[in-house]
């Protein structure tokens, strides 16, 4: 029985050294897990710390609100309005002129004959449109094309008081009108054209068809005043017996017509410049002297660069790209 109870005392004694060799294993690999972890989040510290700190990005620009109509549109689109007030004014007196009888220095035409003289004027016209139009308009830029027309046409308009005045039979003074007519038609229609070239240059595609609108609810409001106008101008002129002896007997009309186009066309030629001869969205980018940005935190070499270089602002001015492009 002793021999029993000391074999079971050794295995007891066995036992319980298993057991704290066991508990210290454990401690120990438990010890061993800490510090791999602490030597992980040393590394990632130490990595953090290592690397540039990220950029914040700028904060958005305010975008700008875009206008409608562009400022630069609304040059063209006033000498257009001003010219179709100043040809109504000619298309309206010219037929009462034709009507008024000889003695008051017209022409004593019937009204059946008004109309073979306005429908040939209108084929012609077509045809020069078609087949000349597009040959001189390749050639000329349409600001050119416009002033020179204007002042072409203003020309002309003088001539039918002396086709008139001539006397040289109905059926050469009835031909010599119908081309007259044509020859007048043409830089008209070149002009109207050019500026609608011109409106069309001037804003950005994504407006295009709004400047169109404003343009023609604007020349509307003119055209009007153009038909009133010219009647009741040669009207006048016919009861004014005390005026200058050239603007008498109806002859008054052409000659105002010929100021007013000499108006339109100086107004064209101070106005129009070549930065409407090329669409606003072919418009080169400038580098503006004046806004230019200079890195004052010792940024690198070629940030500076890309901050120098801004394109142009609304206040510059767009003709010096026109010319550039």
């Amino acid at each position: 029985d002793d021999d029993q109870d000391r074999d079971d005392d050794d295995r007891d004694d066995d036992d319980q050294d298993d057991d704290d060799d066991a508990v210290e294993k454990g401690d120990e690999v438990q010890r061993l897990d800490i510090s791999e972890e602490q030597e992980d989040l040393r590394a990632r510290k130490a990595q953090a710390t290592s690397l540039p700190l990220p950029l914040t990005p700028p904060p958005p620009s305010p975008k700008k609100k875009k206008k409608l109509v562009p400022r630069d549109s609304w040059v063209p689109i006033l000498i257009y309005s001003i010219f179709s007030l100043f040809t109504l004014v000619y298309d309206e007196a010219l037929p009462l002129w034709l009507l008024t009888s000889r003695e008051d220095g017209g022409y004593a035409m019937k009204s059946r004959d008004i109309g073979i003289v306005m429908s040939l004027t209108a084929v012609g016209g077509i045809l020069l449109q078609i087949f000349v139009f597009p040959a001189v308009a390749r050639v000329v830029p349409s600001t050119v094309l416009y002033r020179d027309g204007v002042a072409m046409s203003g020309v002309l308009a003088l001539v039918p008081p002396f086709i008139v005045a001539a006397d040289l039979g109905k059926d050469a003074t009835f031909v010599l009108l119908i081309v007259h007519n044509i020859c007048y038609r043409f830089p008209v229609t070149a002009a109207y054209t050019s500026l609608f070239c011109c409106i069309n240059n001037s804003a950005p595609s994504e407006v295009r068809g709004t400047v169109n609108g404003v343009a023609m609810a604007v020349a509307s409001l003119f055209k009007t005043v153009g038909p009133t106008m010219g009647g009741g101008l040669y009207a006048w002129s016919q009861k004014k017996d005390d005026l200058w002896t050239p603007f008498k007997q109806g002859r008054f009309i052409f000659i105002l017509t010929f100021f007013l186009y000499a108006f339109a066309s100086v107004t064209g030629f101070i106005f129009l410049k070549p930065q409407y001869d090329v669409p606003a969205d072919q418009l080169p980018k400038i580098v503006n002297p004046s806004k230019k940005k200079h890195n004052t935190r010792g940024a690198a070499a070629g940030d500076d660069d890309d901050d120098d270089e801004e394109a142009v602002g609304e206040d510059d001015d767009p003709a010096s790209g026109a010319k550039q492009l």
